[in-house]
């Protein structure tokens, strides 16, 4: 039977990555330019579209440890559990720095070569755009 509170900690994983992409869209968008605020979208969807190759393990674990758990197998769910977690550890890092020396390359497929050509526009809220953060490199 599941509770409320499941239920609850279900939803709130599901809904961290939008609500983190609007809170990021919020700051650039007020302290930052508007080409600035425009280098998020193609930046969001490269790195939250290759974290979705992972989801595979995730999915397989979770059935091998009910599997395992179902069939009363104590030490075969902690296998599982233990190799599981080494997998993703390595595999995150791969993506991690696959995503640090790649990122450059598929933003400029994604948006095409004039992309180099913007420079920093008029600012969202009124901010002069002077001393930002890159929040984009490419």
């Amino acid at each position: 039977m599941t509770t409320a509170a499941a239920i609850l900690k279900f939803a709130a994983m599901r809904i961290c990555s939008p609500l983190l992409s609007l809170i990021d869209s919020t700051v650039v968008g007020c302290f930052g330019t508007v080409a600035e605020l425009a280098d998020l979208v193609p930046g969001t969807i490269v790195c939250d579209s290759s974290a979705y190759v992972l989801t595979f393990l995730g999915i397989s674990a979770t059935n091998l440890y009910a599997t395992a758990l179902v069939e009363g197998r104590p030490d075969e769910d902690f296998r599982v559990l233990n190799n599981a977690l080494a997998l993703e550890v390595l595999s995150g890092t791969m993506l991690a720095i696959s995503i640090y020396f790649l990122a450059p390359y598929a933003l400029l497929a994604f948006t095409g070569s004039s992309a180099s050509d913007v420079s920093g526009g008029p600012s969202v809220c009124g901010n002069s755009g002077s001393g930002n953060l890159p929040y984009l490199q490419a």
